[in-house]
């Protein structure tokens, strides 16, 4: 593997380690609000930077074949934490009553740009 592959590979093994850390918040309904924002803001944030970071190992990957399995490893940790996010959106517009400044349910959900879901 050359440099390029190894430095991109330890940045998957970050990414993934991330996204491991967003997932392992506790269920929504135990948290404080002062927590709950943390964690909402920390799944929502991880996936954003994430995504982007994603979009670039795709490129690298083409070719770069040691990088593939990786990639695939975090398309899959990325894809769950999708589903974490739609969940936050969820609990924050059904259980919270949250609301955009127009009295419209809040859309924090990340962009279907992304092609998950």
């Amino acid at each position: 593997m050359d440099k390029v592959g190894r430095l991109a590979a330890e940045e998957i093994e970050k990414a993934i380690a991330d996204i491991d850390r967003a997932l392992t918040v506790p269920p929504f309904e135990f948290l404080r609000p002062d927590e709950m924002r943390r964690d909402f803001a920390l799944a929502l944030e991880t996936y954003e930077a994430t995504n982007a970071f994603r979009k670039t190992v795709g490129k690298l990957a083409r070719s770069r074949p040691c990088l593939r399995e990786r990639k695939a490893v975090l398309d899959c940790a990325l894809k769950t934490l999708w589903w974490m996010c739609r969940a936050v959106e969820e609990f924050c517009r059904n259980e919270l009553g949250e609301c955009n400044q127009f009295g419209e349910p809040i859309a924090c959900r990340p962009s279907k740009e992304t092609g998950h879901g």
